[in-house]
């Protein structure tokens, strides 16, 4: 993905036509960049996903500030619960 120097914004890419080398171009100012014709354009690039590692074990937890918080139950009664701080 190629930035447009002057204004910041995404640039398009348009096939050659007509002897006109293939280029990018920026749609909201007259920046354009002419592409080499040695210059291969990779279609796509095959990412890996990493392995998601957790933030806070299962023992983390037992450390855990906790707070009392008023809440309302099915029938409208107020209740008061202990309730585990956690960042979510």
């Amino acid at each position: 993905m190629e930035i447009c120097p002057a204004c910041g914004t995404m640039l398009l890419y348009e096939l050659p036509d007509m002897g006109r080398p293939s280029r990018f171009y920026c749609p909201t100012c007259p920046y354009v960049c002419y592409i080499e014709s040695g210059v291969k354009i990779k279609r796509r690039q095959h990412l890996v996903r990493k392995d998601i590692e957790p933030v806070i074990s299962p023992d983390d937890t037992k450390y855990a500030q906790t707070t009392e918080v008023i809440m309302e139950n099915n029938e409208g009664q107020q209740e008061r619960r202990s309730k585990l701080w956690s960042i979510t």
